[in-house]
């Protein structure tokens, strides 16, 4: 999650300074320039061919000194919060394995891949899943998907709100992205009704964009401050996972991993061996020397998917958080 501001307290002092010289230097060249112009044409009326270049040239310098005098006004990241499921959501691999083994849908074969899957991935022994995949078999009902939804967003808002004293109120714009969960009750809707937002509040919903949903809606934030200034924006990045624990497998050259129908008429996530080598840890080391990162450049990463999971368009938080609590 991510809460970002314009701050108007700053602006007198040091964050909008040059922005306010630039301002006040214009407010006093203006006249002055529009004068000189006006004098200028007046000696130089007999000579027509001038009053057509100068005027444009005026306005052409005068555009120019506001572009060089008039700073973009700067939007900073106030504060940020990760969840940290609670204990009971926790899965080791052998409880997984064990449950996977009951669910009549998946062979010997089946379960043989997922655990290789596990072992390969990066992840660790303390990582998560919601209360509705903790089930034998795995519920995937509409309203399940809705209690993960709270069991996620409340606890990380109701922790950032407590960081910064910021008043729901208070808030101007809220963004969400959820790429596999998108209903008719929006989700932004449920956090607004919660904590009583305002009626006027600009709300959006991203999905559909995987991972890199996140940093999208912070752009999407940082483009909405840059019009309205002196406001307050709060960005929540999340997957919910309650209607997608059936996998079917399949090998297709093209595909690692769809969401679709199988020939039951299921939906359920499409896995083919392709995966092994583009997910998890596989993909974090292949960006890394693309990028060309360290060993410690990557750790905030590997640690995040270790410990955490694949966490999807709320990784760069959790990899922040990391990074902090290193220094």
């Amino acid at each position: 999650m991510i809460k970002m501001q314009t701050p108007a307290g700053l602006r007198r002092k040091t964050v909008a300074t040059g922005r306010d010289l630039g301002d006040e230097l214009l407010r006093l060249f203006t006249p002055f320039l529009f004068i000189s112009i006006d004098s200028f044409l007046i000696l130089q009326k007999e000579r027509r061919p001038i009053f057509h270049f100068v005027t444009p040239s005026c306005f052409l310098l005068f555009f120019t000194l506001k572009h060089f005098l008039v700073k973009p006004q700067p939007i900073y990241l106030v504060d940020f919060s990760c969840l940290k499921p609670p204990n009971y959501c926790g899965v080791p691999f052998s409880s997984f394995v064990e449950h996977v083994s009951t669910i009549d849908i998946f062979d010997e074969k089946s379960v043989a891949f997922m655990t290789k899957i596990l072992q390969a991935s990066g992840l660790g022994e303390q990582t998560y899943l919601p209360p509705a995949s903790h089930h034998i078999p795995p519920r995937s009902h509409q309203n399940k998907s809705f209690k993960e939804v709270r069991l996620v967003f409340f606890p990380v808002m109701d922790d950032l709100l407590s960081k910064t004293k910021i008043s729901p109120q208070e808030i101007d714009i809220l963004i969400i992205n959820c790429s596999g969960f998108c209903p008719s009750l929006s989700l932004s809707s449920i956090i607004i009704n919660k904590y009583s937002m305002r009626n006027d509040i600009r709300s959006f919903n991203l999905s559909g964009m995987g991972c890199s949903a996140g940093t999208l809606g912070i752009d999407l934030a940082q483009n909405l401050l840059k019009t309205h200034k002196t406001s307050y924006a709060v960005v929540l990045s999340t997957e919910i996972l309650s209607t997608g624990w059936y996998s079917a497998f399949d090998d297709k050259a093209n595909l690692s991993a769809i969401r679709e129908e199988d020939s039951d008429g299921k939906t359920g996530v499409t896995l083919n061996r392709d995966l092994l080598q583009v997910a998890g840890k596989a993909v974090i080391r292949e960006i890394g020397k693309g990028l060309k990162l360290s060993e410690r450049e990557m750790e905030a990463a590997l640690m995040t998917l270790h410990r955490f999971g694949n966490q999807s368009s709320s990784s760069p938080w959790y990899q922040l958080s990391l990074h902090g609590s290193r220094r």
